[in-house]
């Protein structure tokens, strides 16, 4: 069976109708647009919103709708999952082509405070800041802080907040300030958090667009909200960095520091700025598609890897496969050592999204052909790979897999070439001391191994102790803790043999949403490593099989999203599941050998990994093993119905 033929469609089409309930239950009502030849209806059932609108014409037609009633709401089409424009008060555009249909889920924003109920501070933006207002405005700024998707600090418990600084920009409407927040156990964390007044007029003129960054209203009528998305502040902060300016605070200055090239990335004219969607734990800005600025939202005293090293790589070495540096901005006290980095100002890198969402648009289409092709089922369980990841790399990549996978293992070869490239960059300049490569010492080692016995311990304990793991995941689960004394035999491999190669600077959170992937080549980004650690463990130099080990487990991951539906384009069938998952045995030992070959084949050139085969499997099965036991640990407090993942890719590593 074809996947381009009707009846592929067909039963694509039933398997996401039966997903909503809505379809088939509850109320519909239609609506009765100007152009009658659109059929417009929306079905309800308990918290399913469905609208359908269908052309019944042999000809292109345009419609605009009165949604007015759903005004806020998302409508998110339910084949590919693609997210439309917001619903306002106007009336809604579509065009559809001769035939065509669209179904909605109109989805609920997050919602938002309006002015009117927001907490007030008895002051001025003049006074706002003044010790006699002080609990009021930590109040506001903690109601504030918990609803951000940035905020680390939302699930311990917050015992006090002061504002540590406050820097106003050269537009004289904003500041930077820098908040600290303490806990009742814990380090405490500090913030950056821009804040800007306007008046309530202007708020309720663009209530939608602003309601998000609303703080707290002040006493002459105007309120205390974050500029982020303002045209002003935005326009400042790239102003700071491009002409180098230094605006005092209370207690230090935040400083502008451009590179070099900075006029020349920048270019003539104005830049529109746009803020980037979906951040988790920083906010990025896009300038007139030349320019990224990331500001970071949890700092520490130092610069910032994200600054450092894509510097590093920019200045001192003649890899091209990570964006440009343009400038940063640092704040410092004149008791600080160092400045700690605000913001990171790089190229804007076009792309066509990062390369998870392209790995799961092509496991997609591999899924598509082994269901359409009944031949190919019984061909694939036959030749998933049984041998270690180490023994596929002297084998032929098997036809089978270059007829359903296509050119996406070309694609894995060539992230594994750009990462080898990376490591071979970052281990290139011993006379750069951040940079200058470590002998990987038998101390080292020793640590490797203490961690790795310390996570196994910690996986095993909350495994013993879980009481509603997935049927599916408990046998593997009784396994894996029965063959306790096996990893303990595996990671003590690491104190047997000598490990050579080096220890340099990695990237540190190293995974397929890491990357970009720009239509033919790959960019690697995000340079700041695992936001969670101290800044000082993110900048210790490690050995470049930590990234490999990340890069290896995320492909793994990919195929397993695509079958648990977590992929926006795949719209997954429960009778098809168990072949999926027998095509994602056979799809990920494929990928990962021809990643892992290409890098080994690249990294030749230099001598920073183990010499030996043998140091080299020990290791990074070691890192491999660190990695998964970490996301059994995730999985159980986050996603237990995930957690068979890890929880396999254990078993399989012990043979």
């Amino acid at each position: 069976m074809s996947q381009h033929s009707l009846l592929w469609w067909t039963k694509r089409l039933i398997a996401l109708r039966k997903r909503y309930s809505a379809f088939g239950r509850g109320t519909m009502e239609f609506l009765f647009p100007e152009n009658r030849k659109i059929l417009v209806f929306i079905r309800h059932y308990q918290d399913e919103l469905i609208l359908v609108v269908a052309n019944l014409s042999r000809l292109v037609q345009c419609v605009e709708l009165d949604l007015s009633q759903y005004r806020g709401m998302v409508p998110v089409e339910l084949s590919g999952g693609t997210r439309f424009p917001d619903i306002g008060d106007r009336p809604y555009f579509l065009n559809l082509g001769p035939f065509a249909f669209y179904w909605f889920a109109l989805e609920l924003k997050t919602p938002e405070l309006t002015s009117d109920e927001l907490p007030l501070i008895d002051a001025t933006w003049e006074e706002v800041f003044s010790d006699g207002n002080r609990g009021s405005l930590t109040r506001s700024l903690l109601r504030y802080l918990l609803g951000r998707g940035w905020f680390g600090g939302g699930e311990r418990s917050v015992s006090s907040l002061a504002v540590r600084e406050t820097v106003a920009l050269p537009d004289g409407k904003a500041f930077l300030t820098l908040i600290d927040v303490e806990y009742t156990d814990g380090e405490p964390d500090l913030y950056s958090l821009p804040l800007g007044v306007m008046l309530a007029r202007r708020s309720n003129e663009q209530a939608v667009e602003r309601a998000s960054t609303l703080i707290a209203r002040l006493r002459d009528g105007c309120l205390l909200f974050e500029p982020i998305i303002d045209a002003a502040f935005t326009e400042a902060l790239l102003d700071t960095i491009g002409k180098s300016l230094r605006l005092t605070g209370e207690q230090g200055s935040v400083t502008g520091v451009p590179t070099p090239a900075f006029e020349t990335l920048r270019g003539s004219g104005a830049l529109e700025a746009q803020i980037v969607r979906g951040e988790q734990s920083n906010t990025s800005i896009v300038y007139g598609q030349r320019l990224f600025l990331k500001l970071f939202r949890r700092l520490e005293a130092g610069e910032s890897p994200e600054v450092e090293v894509t510097r590093f790589l920019d200045e001192q070495t003649e890899f091209r496969n990570t964006p440009a540096v343009a400038g940063s901005l640092e704040y410092a006290r004149e008791s600080d050592s160092e400045p700690t980095t605000l913001a990171a100002l790089q190229t804007f890198t076009q792309n066509a999204g990062d390369a998870w969402k392209y790995t799961l648009d092509s496991i997609g289409r591999y899924f598509e052909a082994v269901l359409s092709n009944t031949g190919s089922r019984h061909r694939i369980a036959a030749a998933i790979p049984t041998e270690p990841l180490y023994e596929l790399l002297v084998r032929d990549i098997p036809p089978l897999a270059h007829e359903l996978i296509g050119s996406f293992i070309d694609d894995a070869a060539l992230l594994g070439a750009r990462t080898a490239q990376m490591h071979l960059a970052l281990a290139s300049r011993d006379d750069v001391q951040a940079f200058a490569p470590e002998p990987f010492t038998l101390y080292y080692q020793r640590s490797i191994y203490q961690n790795i016995r310390t996570r196994t311990m910690r996986s095993l304990l909350l495994l013993r102790q879980a009481k509603t793991l997935p049927d599916d995941a408990r046998a593997l689960a009784e396994s894996l803790i029965a063959r306790e004394a096996d990893i303990q035999k595996r990671i003590r491999a690491l104190l047997d043999v000598r490990i050579s190669g080096a220890r340099i600077r990695t990237h540190g959170d190293y995974h397929l949403g890491q990357v970009l992937y720009t239509g033919n080549d790959f960019v690697i980004i995000d340079f700041e490593g695992d936001p969670m650690r101290p800044l000082s463990e993110r900048r210790i130099k490690r050995s470049a099989l930590t990234d490999v080990a990340g890069m290896l487990r995320s492909f793994h991951y990919a195929p397993y999203a695509v079958v648990f539906g977590h992929a926006e384009s795949s719209v997954i069938r429960s009778e098809d599941v168990p072949l999926l998952e027998t095509a994602a045995r056979f799809w990920h030992p494929i990928i990962r050998s021809a990643f892992l070959r290409a890098y080994l084949s690249e990294s030749a050139r230099g001598n920073h990994l183990p010499q030996s085969d043998n140091e080299l499997r020990i290791l990074l099965d070691a890192y491999l093993l660190e990695k998964a036991l970490g996301e059994i640990v995730y999985e159980l407090n986050n996603r237990p119905a995930w957690v068979r993942i890890p929880l396999q890719s254990v078993l399989d590593l012990l043979g």
